[in-house]
């Protein structure tokens, strides 16, 4: 579909799906570069036995996926509920549940690169090249889940709100 016919809720949901990737890949090198400008000893750090860094990045990863899994879990136990009747009635639900699968596959992508430089360490030819890559997944991971924590908030508040108003009110 061209820009021309395309609906603005369509555009917003495909730019949806990108902007976060590419702005955290930015914020990633803007970082990169100032660190390894400010200190070679970062560059230095991240390319010798650097097995400690990477096993706590699978663990993170891990332990987000996790969080993440479960937040879904619980987002599809509640999706015909009445207060989420809101999002289901505005076509927002299908954009919920690709926020979260979003989320998840960057965080088991994270993990899994993170383990695979666990796996490899430094010393080797490849070893830029994996802090390279740990990095950025690292930042698309990491902007995943602000942006699932974000919409986390906006549902339990949307929630919160028609659980209040739907309580009777004391006499």
């Amino acid at each position: 579909m061209n820009s021309t016919t395309e609906t603005p809720r369509a555009r917003a949901s495909r730019i949806d799906g990108v902007w976060p990737d590419w702005a955290s890949v930015a914020a990633a090198l803007a970082a990169w570069f100032s660190l390894n400008a400010a200190s070679p000893a970062f560059l230095q750090f991240l390319t010798t036995d650097v097995g400690g860094l990477f096993g706590a990045l699978v663990g993170l990863h891990g332990a987000l996926l996790g969080f993440v899994l479960a937040a879904l879990t619980i987002i599809m136990g509640y999706a015909n509920s009445p207060q989420l009747r809101l999002l289901r009635e505005a076509g927002q639900l299908p954009n919920l549940f690709r926020v979260y699968l979003a989320g998840i596959r960057s965080s088991a992508l994270a993990m899994i690169v993170a383990l695979g430089a666990l796996i490899v360490r430094g010393g080797t030819p490849v070893a830029d090249v994996l802090a390279w890559i740990v990095f950025f997944t690292t930042a698309v991971s990491l902007a995943r889940l602000m942006r699932t924590l974000w919409v986390t908030r906006n549902v339990v508040a949307r929630v919160g709100d028609s659980l209040a108003r739907a309580a009777p009110k004391p006499p």
